[in-house]
């Protein structure tokens, strides 16, 4: 029937456009996991500032002067910087952190340390204390930065302590309370001993204000700060899509019309869209959300998770012969996205390394992930300012009408690649079915029309024969 004909038609249509928006979706993320993610350690910083805002309200007392918060920031970098917390950095990273640093100290007036460890994003509350106790412990040097002594006068008073000799005196105090606890219950886990030292010997001590105040606010701290880098990464993500949107020009309402109107294009995409979903080679990484997870490190993903029949769907019977259902993007079993900002940003230091390279916008394209949207001549990249402009004016279309198109396509850009990729895997599964339907309708009025023209054939030789 015609009615199917056309509803097969439009929702080749949508499938078009929405594996162009998970396409783009998807460049955006990795562009979000290399800079402010990998690369700006957002979830260190959010995890320091976090810290630091809480020990401000700890120390807070309308009797003392107040602790300047900028000296908390700075302990709160040096803990988390910690060689058992964090991992080093590659040298790019290291570099660029460096020139970050220095444009910090020249803009703000923060002196920081050591920047070839980035901030850790893990730390549970014994660490904490303990490396807490352990910056306040160490003595001052001639080669550290004046404001890295600052940081550590904040910290004694802080935890009410006079001399650095008595912050390594509590320290000998918990690592003995800890071998104690550990002869006494071996059964424990080793944090559990941890919290149990921590409070018997702070608790009974000149500290024991400052833990009573940790004890109540760290935990809701740490979920504030995961709250915090979740809006951190949208606003990120909100603007590097509005730059890949004016980039691009990117209009979703002459997108919609190319589609509707070209019907190569539209069975290229529809074609690609259907393969990707298949292979699994357009799953989104997300992040599982796990209670305490921002005390307990996610595990890494298995080793096989990256070969292909690991990546393919099941068989499912309620679908013979139709499109496989796509994998839950809840469940990412692939380690291709999770390195996805990582890779992308070492293919763009190869292009700004190597001489040898002629550096242009179709070349970070395809670091990002975006080689395919452009193979199929859904999104044009302008290699100069000229083609650029020229862009403006390409296309027949009011510039109103052009920059609503920009609009949208922003605030769809803005949903997410997870949105994106399950409203793909349903459309997929949604045209099989009404396929496979419009099959049967078509054979069964090929076989009507077979027996009208045998019966017709029998009338007619009835009648000669009479």
């Amino acid at each position: 029937m015609w009615g199917q004909s056309a509803v097969l038609h439009y929702l080749d249509v949508m499938i078009g456009f929405v594996f162009t928006m998970l396409v783009l979706s998807l460049a955006v993320t990795a562009m979000v996991q290399a800079v402010p993610v990998y690369l700006g350690n957002l979830k260190g910083v959010s995890l320091q500032r976090g810290l630091a805002d809480m020990l401000v309200r700890i120390a807070y007392d309308p009797r003392l002067p107040a602790i300047d918060n900028r000296h908390l920031q700075l302990a709160m970098d040096q803990i988390l910087r910690d060689p058992l917390l964090s991992p080093p950095r590659s040298f790019l990273t290291q570099t660029l952190s460096k020139l970050g640093g220095e444009l910090t100290r020249l803009l703000v007036g923060v002196e920081y340390g050591d920047t070839a460890r980035a901030r850790s994003a893990v730390l549970q509350r014994e660490e904490f204390v303990r490396l807490l106790l352990d910056f306040a412990a160490n003595a001052d040097t001639e080669t550290e930065f004046p404001a890295v002594k600052d940081a550590r006068s904040a910290a004694l008073k802080l935890l009410n302590l006079e001399t650095p000799a008595q912050a390594r005196l509590l320290l000998v105090q918990l690592r003995q309370r800890i071998a104690e606890l550990e002869a006494l219950h071996p059964s424990w886990s080793s944090s559990q001993r941890a919290d149990k030292a921590i409070l018997d010997i702070l608790l009974n001590g000149p500290c024991r204000d400052f833990m009573a105040k940790l004890v109540g606010w760290y935990d809701q701290t740490i979920d504030r700060v995961d709250a915090a880098f979740t809006a951190r990464a949208r606003n990120w993500t909100t603007v590097i899509s509005a730059a890949l949107v004016l980039v691009l020009q990117l209009d979703s309402l002459d997108l919609l019309a190319r589609l509707n109107a070209d019907g190569a294009l539209r069975d290229k995409v529809v074609a690609s869209a259907v393969e990707a979903m298949e292979n699994g080679t357009l799953k989104p990484y997300v992040e599982p959300k796990k209670d305490g997870e921002a005390k307990t490190p996610a595990a890494p993903p298995p080793a096989d998770a990256a070969k292909p029949e690991a990546a393919a769907p099941p068989a499912d019977p309620a679908n013979p012969g139709g499109a496989a259902p796509a994998p839950d993007p809840a469940k990412p079993d692939t380690a291709q996205q999770s390195v996805r900002g990582t890779r992308a940003l070492e293919c763009a230091a190869k292009h700004l390394t190597n001489s040898n390279i002629e550096p242009k916008v179709g070349d970070y394209a395809n670091c990002m992930g975006l080689a395919e949207a452009s193979r199929l001549g859904l999104v044009e990249w302008p290699h100069s300012w000229e083609e650029w402009q020229a862009n403006w004016t390409a296309r027949e279309t009011p510039i109103f009408l052009k920059l609503l198109g920009m609009a949208l396509s922003l605030g769809l850009l803005s949903l997410g690649a997870p949105f994106w990729y399950e409203m793909l895997s349903n459309l997929i599964k949604l045209r099989s079915t009404i396929a496979r339907k419009d099959e049967a309708a078509r054979a069964e009025r090929q076989s009507a029309q077979a027996e009208r023209q045998t019966a017709r054939a029998e009338r007619q030789t009835a009648q000669v024969g009479g």
